[in-house]
């Protein structure tokens, strides 16, 4: 992929027809991603709603009808994109099924969930059950935003540098999830009693206590220098200094060290693995397009 020849035959591609597809996809995209974050940021959860009132508040005749519009928007995006894979399916068969394209899936069926008025009389307030679905949706949809920036040249060389990073990190989570449970299951029987601290009442909050620890919220003092004794000091005190030096010091300093290791090997691969996705999305396109384009446009024929 990285032979001169490849490369002028893929700028060539991309320069005649193929840019002017993504870019307009970027942009229509961009303009969903606007409306859905529209949403979120002026419809209200009915929890949040409801707090000290008996009644919904009223919606003002403006507000509602630009949450009537942005709705709308959302929606049609939604069908155009569920049309839009319904056709690429049909096209590529069993190699459709990936995990971008299951990414994409979620964000539009949740997001078309979000901006579907379920309720007329609640006007600009979410039920809370579509209120979580909207949370995963936005998160989804700016995801989905950042990843499709892969085959971008500014920022795409770093997204899938972030990839690469992230497989590392997943690799070495079996090895820290297995020190979290040993430590949290101890912490849980030491301190499960123990008045002043409360994040390890139950085990599946001693366990998140631990993980979050990794980063540095010890709350030593809380714990270790409160007026209350401890139960079993001698074990905790050895415990948590066991903790010290395995979790923040070694193992996240492992995963620093994993980073940045060999860089510029990271960046070779990167930019072969955006040149090896640019391919893909170029022959996506390809396949959609007349034999028009591929006789008269690209001045060759394509065959798949």
């Amino acid at each position: 992929l990285a032979h001169p020849l490849v490369s002028t035959l893929l700028d060539y591609k991309w320069n005649k027809v193929i840019r002017y597809s993504y870019y307009i996809t970027l942009a229509l995209y961009t303009v969903f991603l606007a409306f859905i974050t529209s949403l979120a940021l002026v419809a209200e959860p009915e929890l949040t709603a409801l707090a000290g009132n008996r009644t919904l508040p009223i919606c003002s005749t403006d507000k509602e009808n630009a949450l009537y519009f942005v709705r709308i928007v959302i929606i049609l995006y939604c069908l155009c994109s569920f049309i839009a894979e319904g056709v690429e399916l049909v096209l590529n068969g069993s190699s459709y099924f990936t995990l971008e394209n299951l990414g994409d899936w979620s964000t539009f069926v949740t997001a078309f969930i979000f901006a579907w008025e379920f309720e007329q009389s609640r006007q600009c307030v979410v039920t809370n059950w579509q209120w979580q679905v909207g949370v995963v949706a936005v998160w989804l949809a700016w995801l989905t935003f950042i990843f499709n920036q892969r085959r971008s040249g500014i920022l795409g060389i770093y997204v899938v540098m972030f990839a690469h990073v992230f497989t590392t990190f997943i690799k070495l989570l079996a090895v820290i999830v297995l020190f979290v449970i040993a430590f949290g299951l101890a912490f849980y029987m030491l301190f499960n009693g123990f008045a002043p601290v409360i994040s390890y009442r139950t085990p599946g909050r001693a366990l998140l206590k631990t993980a979050v620890s990794m980063t540095g919220e010890f709350e030593f003092d809380t714990t270790f220098n409160n007026e209350q004794p401890l139960p079993f000091p001698g074990v905790s005190y050895f415990l948590f200094t066991c903790f010290l030096v395995i979790m923040p010091i070694i193992l996240m300093n492992m995963l620093v060290g994993l980073a940045v290791d060999d860089i510029k090997g990271v960046q070779d691969n990167a930019r072969l693995s955006q040149l090896s996705m640019q391919v893909r999305l170029i022959l996506s396109i390809e396949a959609k397009l007349p034999r028009y384009f591929h006789d008269n446009v690209f001045g060759l024929n394509i065959s798949t």
